[in-house]
């Protein structure tokens, strides 16, 4: 019979999970849907969105890591999850970089093409320094 602090543990487990993949498909959709709405700093789009994509995958492959105990693929899931894991942190360094190399950004467009969408920008710019604290 599963006590009271297990059940407790294992909807918080849950929770957690449901408010990663919410965050990394906004991430994701975000990217995508303002891929050209960043000249200042063309890179800042498709960091959001390949972060988001491989957040997603690497959520994918602990799952599946996870449901496999003596199976022939667990090996290849605990090596592909730690070179995800390592690409993850290398682009956020990247990402980190060119987030701040245009701060702060215009957020109205302008013809010259020195803006920068204004949730794309304030979304990971606030994220970041969460991490970083």
């Amino acid at each position: 019979m599963e006590t009271t602090e297990t059940a407790a543990r294992k909807s918080f487990i849950v929770m957690i999970n449901m408010i990663a993949w919410m965050i990394l498909i906004t991430a994701t959709g975000l990217g995508t849907i303002h891929v050209h709405e960043c000249p200042v700093q063309p890179n800042l789009p498709i960091y959001v969105t390949v972060i988001g994509v491989t957040g997603l995958l690497s959520l994918l492959v602990m799952y599946l890591r996870n449901t496999l105990d003596d199976c022939l693929l667990a090996p290849f899931c605990s090596a592909f999850s730690f070179m995800l894991y390592l690409f993850i942190v290398c682009w956020f360094i990247a990402g980190t970089n060119w987030i701040y190399s245009i701060y702060p950004p215009n957020y109205v467009p302008t013809s010259t093409g020195d803006h920068c969408h204004r949730t794309l920008h304030i979304l990971f710019t606030n994220r970041t320094l969460y991490v970083k604290i």
